[in-house]
């Protein structure tokens, strides 16, 4: 995945171009990868640990999967533990998945198929462990891709329609020289100065339509802009709720999708949980992985919910004071 360069993001890209169409849409890839590639924490890395969890994770969610090396080291490059990436090949276990993982590594100089953890390796052959992503080795590039694609369509829509908005009379001239004359009597009104037409033709020659602009377009396309987006963080875990309905809502409809945030986010903790097992199994190691930040904190809840000890409406819980502490005062005012 290219870098965008920061100047170059600051000049203007025309939004017509199939370049900047792409370069839109990995914009919103990347801003999503900052967001989830800090949703996992691990604990008990080896001090010869040579890969930042920051770049495993990367590693993780773009390509699949990693695999798990060690390496022996030489004078200029430090030995330990190092992730690459690379792709799953050579023979199929019983279970018809592949047995080995095959990777070059320029930096290392090395190459080649590593046997992966458990499989039995043949003679002379190294071993690897691998931490996958979830259960078939997806990673996350295709999930983000499709909303991206449909954010960027939906953001070139928004620019469209807001530019068509300024339209709010359509000019017709009849030749070229009317149509000269309406161009820069809109130019000067633009510019701010006084525009005068000086002749009668002009009126008779330019006609006048009014632009109808789809009601409620514009409000249409930003709730689907929203939609898109609470999906999206919906689909990783993160509670965005969106709301089509102008009315109040219950918290019933604020918290009915929270069972739908954990399938994808389970998923991905227990592969890394099963991998790193083996990793440690592998090496002799002890390190840990769990969920981060805000994703913890929805699995607990998910998992085992907070007891609410305040009522669901408190206005409600008020009034009925209210009215008791009013009963009452209207009792003792009847008795004296």
């Amino acid at each position: 995945m290219e870098n965008i360069k920061f100047y170059d993001s600051l000049e203007y890209r025309e939004f017509k171009s199939l370049k900047f169409k792409r370069d839109l849409m990995v914009e919103y890839v990347m801003y999503m990868l900052d967001k989830s590639i800090p949703m996992f924490e691990y604990g008990n890395l080896p001090d010869d640990w040579r890969t930042p969890p920051r770049k495993l994770e990367e590693f993780i969610q773009t390509r699949g999967c990693v695999s798990i090396i060690q390496y022996e080291g030489n004078e200029k490059k430090p030995a330990g533990y190092y992730a690459v990436f690379g792709g799953r090949g050579g023979e199929r276990d019983a279970n018809y998945e592949p047995i080995d993982f095959v990777f070059a590594n320029p930096f290392l100089g090395l190459d080649g198929a590593y046997r992966i953890y458990p499989n039995i390796p043949d003679e002379n052959q190294k071993q690897c462990a691998l931490i996958r992503n979830d259960s078939l080795y997806l990673g996350l590039i295709p999930l983000y891709t499709r909303y991206a694609s449909l954010l960027t369509e939906n953001a070139i829509s928004l620019r469209v329609s807001d530019i068509n908005l300024r339209a709010l009379l359509t000019m017709g001239a009849p030749d070229d020289r009317t149509k000269a004359s309406a161009e820069l009597y809109l130019k000067r009104l633009e510019d701010g100065e006084n525009a005068v037409i000086g002749e009668s033709p002009f009126f008779d020659g330019v006609n006048y339509h009014d632009a109808a602009h789809p009601q409620n377009h514009m409000k249409d396309l930003i709730e689907y802009e929203q939609y898109l987006k609470a999906s999206w963080f919906n689909e990783l875990g993160l509670d965005a709720n969106y709301n089509m309905k102008r009315e109040r809502i219950s918290g019933e409809e604020v918290n009915q999708n929270s069972d739908a945030l954990i399938p994808l986010m389970q998923n991905m903790l227990n592969s890394r949980k099963e991998c790193i097992e083996d990793v440690n199994k592998l090496y002799g190691l002890n390190i840990t992985v769990e969920l981060s930040s805000v994703w913890k904190t929805t699995l607990e809840n998910a998992v085992d919910p907070p007891e609410e000890n305040e009522p669901d409406n408190p206005e409600d819980t008020n009034e009925g004071d209210n009215s008791t502490r009013l009963e009452s005062e209207g009792g003792d005012n009847d008795e004296s």
